[in-house]
């Protein structure tokens, strides 16, 4: 019986479907990109309301530091992106959500998050393009029934109040943590390159989020980590 039991689990786990978005947050614009498979398990990634598929945002501020520290919400470089995932497909199913940011600006980008209802899990690491990221993963607490949304996870992004540019011999900027005017820590992602008239051209820093699902059914007694560590390995761009 318990074998039976376990070969119904496994099975579930098997069918279960993986749909990831990954959003690119540009110092001045955001490009979107999904891409979604047919099954009995279907997700989408939704920002700031509107589902993410073939879309293109374009922001007016460039990414720069925070001045109101106490509400960076209400500072006007604060960057809303509310990120909530919809079960778009059949069947109830426990969501799981990954936010990457470039190893290299953890210190210095922010991230506004609202993790009630979310359960963080193990920090892992992923190489995308060539650059390094520090990835954080969280689970849904709850099952997702079809239609419906989880609770929104990601309100925004923000560069902190202590963060500077430094320029090197070469002209290029880089972004430094300050504190009391002084340098305490001095990032090797380069933020501008300056060419040889003196203009300054920004980087591109991307923050990535790809989510993931499993049908809860077949899961019973099991946590949704539980059941979404059965269904998946490590973070998706591993």
């Amino acid at each position: 019986m318990k074998k039976k039991v376990l070969s119904v689990a496994l099975v579930a786990a098997m069918v279960a479907i993986m749909v990831s978005g990954t959003l690119a947050y540009f110092t001045a614009r955001d490009d979107v990109t999904n891409t979604f498979t047919v099954g009995s398990v279907e997700i989408e990634i939704y920002e700031n309301g509107e589902a993410t598929e073939s879309d293109t945002i374009e922001f007016k501020q460039p990414l720069i530091p925070v001045v109101n520290t106490a509400d960076p919400g209400a500072d006007e470089s604060y960057i809303p992106k509310v990120v909530e995932v919809k079960n778009t497909g059949i069947n109830e199913a426990f969501v799981r959500t990954h936010i990457a940011i470039p190893a290299a600006l953890v210190e210095y980008l922010q991230l506004d998050l609202d993790t009630d209802g979310w359960s963080r899990q193990p920090d892992s690491d992923a190489t995308v393009d060539g650059v390094d990221y520090v990835v954080f993963t969280y689970d849904y607490d709850s099952e997702v029934a079809s239609g419906a949304f989880t609770s929104r996870l990601l309100k925004g992004v923000y560069l902190g109040s202590r963060v500077d540019l430094e320029e090197d011999a070469n002209g290029d900027l880089y972004f430094v943590l300050k504190e009391n005017g002084e340098v305490i820590h001095r990032s090797d992602f380069l933020a501008h390159t300056k060419n040889d008239n003196g203009t300054y051209t920004s980087t591109v820093v991307r923050v990535l989020v790809a989510s993931q699902a499993i049908q809860s059914r077949g899961f019973g007694g099991s946590t949704p980590s539980e059941a979404l560590n059965t269904g998946f390995g490590g973070n998706p761009w591993q």
